[in-house]
């Protein structure tokens, strides 16, 4: 993959910094430093980011990127002062801002990944600009909500990939689970995945009482702690799925407290009544704490049961819910891995319907 601003041609493959033809003297550093802020130039690059990227199996502090930019602003012709290409947003990251294209000559562009990214990074600059804005008031202490809607195609859970490399980049505690096609008898399973996500390193006696047995109970898929959930007593059914969607809550919203908490929930369209109820209940709670949720939906798909499409119409319909609609970038871009599942479903949804 190459890339083109202004006389520099940035050649990933070949790790080459080029002017007018003639290769620079850039370190590799200085080259992937370039590459992730120009894959990434819809928005702001993170320090803490930038730092876990270039430097992934050793502590650095701040002053080694401070030099590394340097170095790599003296190759462009910029400076502290002049920021043509890389601008420095005080104390948060840095953003590149040049006018930048894909080389056509260079090999396989059409068919390369590479280059699709580079087009969604275009695309979904507005969508990339309001998750930093969804970010800042969250940490100022706002819960914020989100469903991302689209389309087939559209790239929904890549938007939300951007969105937790963005979450960690400010230091926010980040968990994600994704709604399975086939869910089978097992019940909250991305809920499942987001508590092993979060409880990974602590032990039951870490919680408190109340709290521990649900929560290691459910992320440990305990049979006969999940058979209360599906009991033939309706009673009992219903107070064993208020405790542990009120255990669940309780303790999101008491990590929300320490550090901001942002849970991610992929494909939404195929979640069970159980996990739709949770996030409803999140939804609806009045607790204190930086708690984001974020979740892709297909509106095309519709929900397997009544009773998920009721709880699903509320969440949508909550004043809570800032709602993201993404118009489709082509048909067939390879950006949502989903897509090809999502447009049998619809098919076969609308045949149904029919």
């Amino acid at each position: 993959m190459r890339y083109v601003f202004g006389d520099f041609e940035l050649d990933c493959e070949e790790h080459l910094l080029l002017r007018n033809g003639i290769p620079l003297p850039a370190r590799p550093k200085v080259v992937a430093l370039l590459t992730r802020l120009i894959r990434h130039r819809g928005r702001l690059v993170y320090k803490r980011e930038l730092l876990e990227s270039l430097w992934p199996k050793v502590s650095v502090g701040p002053t080694s990127l401070s030099t590394l930019l340097a170095e790599t602003r003296s190759i462009l012709g910029d400076s502290g002062l002049r920021q043509s290409w890389i601008r420095t947003e005080v104390g948060r990251g840095y953003r590149f801002t040049g006018a930048v294209r894909v080389d056509p000559g260079s090999a396989n562009t059409k068919r390369s990944r590479a280059h699709h990214d580079f087009e969604f990074m275009d695309r979904r600059a507005d969508v990339l600009e309001r998750f930093e804005s969804e970010l800042e008031q969250l940490a100022r202490g706002q819960r914020r909500f989100l469903s991302i809607e689209g389309r087939i195609g559209s790239g929904k859970n890549r938007l939300l990939d951007e969105l937790a490399t963005m979450a960690r980049g400010r230091g926010f505690i980040t968990a994600r689970g994704r709604c399975p096609q086939s869910p089978g008898d097992t019940l909250l399973l991305p809920w499942i995945e987001v508590l092993r996500s979060l409880l990974d390193g602590c032990e039951e006696n870490d919680l408190p009482p109340l709290l521990g047995p649900d929560l290691f109970g459910l992320a440990r898929c305990d049979s006969a702690y999940l058979q209360r959930l599906s009991a033939e007593d309706g009673k009992l059914r219903a107070q064993a799925r208020f405790r542990l969607l009120d255990s669940v809550s309780r303790f999101l919203e008491s990590r929300a407290r320490e550090t901001p908490c942002i849970v991610i929930l992929e494909d939404l369209q195929w979640a069970d009544s159980n996990s739709l109820a949770l996030l409803d209940r999140l939804l609806g709670s009045r607790g204190r704490g930086a708690l984001m949720g974020a979740w892709s939906r297909c509106p095309e798909i519709p929900q397997s049961s009544l009773a998920e499409a009721r709880i699903l119409q509320r969440i949508q319909d909550s004043p809570e819910l800032e709602r993201i609609t993404l118009d489709p970038l082509r048909p067939g871009w390879p950006g949502d891995p989903a897509s090809e599942a999502e447009a049998r479903l619809a098919a076969r949804g609308t045949q149904s319907a029919l």
